[in-house]
């Protein structure tokens, strides 16, 4: 049997994560219907009326005690987010996050995980280790600086040891590169949301080619070790990793509860995500290979399945109500990543005698 890399374990705990944050604020939005004022009739209401009122407001009821649990239900879910702030200054939490690195990658060189097997213990270590690049990634746009300088303690500490430690010149070059890159992030619309996607994913692929430029061949083949690019490229808090195995149901489910899509709409949906998939599989497309992270290939790919996903959203908006539409023009847009789940099934039968 060969089980997921931990990488991918990692990456797949933070993806669905980030869903329970995604949807969480989405069933915050409140429902069109609570902003419009009551206005008393100009004329009194007929029994019938009067019957179909009450029904209404039955059936409103119901569906506020659902929302209201589910969104209790979220919120619960969430606080695995939270963490207790570490004592002292930038400094402090610098050094801590630090020290979190190193023991990461202390497991990751462990021939037991190689192999695929996480020992529970350090499965809290890696699971730790995850959510101090969620809140990284939390801070991209928000505090550009800060977001420099975790990132830029992640390639110290990845490149640690006499041979392939950055010079104090690549040190200094790479703060630059990702101060702007974190500034530059800043500066995007919000909306709509898929442009703003897009424009992340075009920035960050240029910023890390200077990235790759700037390292010696030693240290990017360190990097590409046990896929640890895969932990500086992209955006935790939007990226979702899908199994080809169901996908379709993955994405409508996703979509329905991202757009807050009716029963009616859900149909439409799984048309609209199976465009999706048919266009990311068409004959001489390059999907992208989860080993190939912050590769330009790798770049190529996430833009063109964020555009493939943008016109299937397109199909689907014809069918969808103004506050639905602009829930799409508005919520942040999950970045798929489609993955082989069959990797953690794969059995070797002994031949028959």
């Amino acid at each position: 049997m060969r089980g997921s890399t931990p990488i991918l374990i990692v990456l797949l705990g933070a993806s669905v994560l980030g869903n329970i944050l995604l949807i969480a604020r989405g069933s915050r939005t409140p429902p069109p219907e609570a902003s419009t004022p009551y206005r008393p009739p100009d004329r009194l209401a007929s029994p019938d009326s009067v019957a179909s009122l009450k029904e209404n407001l039955e059936a409103e009821r119901k569906k506020n005690e659902e929302l209201r649990a589910r969104i209790d239900r979220l919120e619960t879910d969430k606080k695995v987010l939270i963490q207790e702030p570490v004592p002292g200054g930038k400094a402090d939490k610098l050094a801590a996050f630090r020290e979190k690195l190193r023991k990461f990658m202390k497991v990751m060189k462990d021939p037991a995980t190689k192999a695929g097997a996480v020992d529970p213990d350090n499965m809290v270590e890696l699971t730790e280790t995850m959510m101090e690049f969620f809140k990284l990634s939390a801070t991209r746009a928000k505090d550009p600086k800060t977001y420099a300088e975790y990132l830029q303690t992640f390639y110290e500490v990845a490149l640690e040891g006499d041979a392939n430690a950055l010079t104090p010149a690549q040190s200094s070059a790479l703060s630059k590169l990702l101060e702007d890159f974190g500034t530059s992030l800043s500066k995007v619309p919000a909306t709509p949301a898929g442009e703003r996607l897009l424009k992340e994913i075009e920035l960050e692929a240029g910023v890390m080619a200077r990235v790759r430029d700037l390292m010696t061949g030693p240290q990017r083949e360190l990097l590409t070790k046990n896929e640890m690019n895969a932990l500086a490229s992209g955006n935790m808090l939007s990226m979702s990793y899908i199994s080809k195995e169901g996908a379709v149901d993955q994405i409508t489910q996703m979509w329905t509860q991202v757009y807050q899509l009716e029963e009616a709409q859900k149909p439409q949906a799984k048309l609209a995500a199976q465009a999706y998939l048919d266009a990311m599989n068409r004959p001489g497309s390059k999907s992208y290979a989860f080993d190939s992270s912050g590769s330009p290939e790798a770049y190529e790919a996430r833009l063109r399945s964020v555009r493939e996903q943008l016109a299937a959203l397109n199909m689907l908006s014809a069918s969808m109500t103004p506050a639905q539409q602009e829930m799409l023009r508005t919520q942040t847009l999950r970045e798929f990543v489609i993955f082989d789940g069959k990797m953690t099934t794969e059995v070797t039968v002994p031949a028959d005698k």
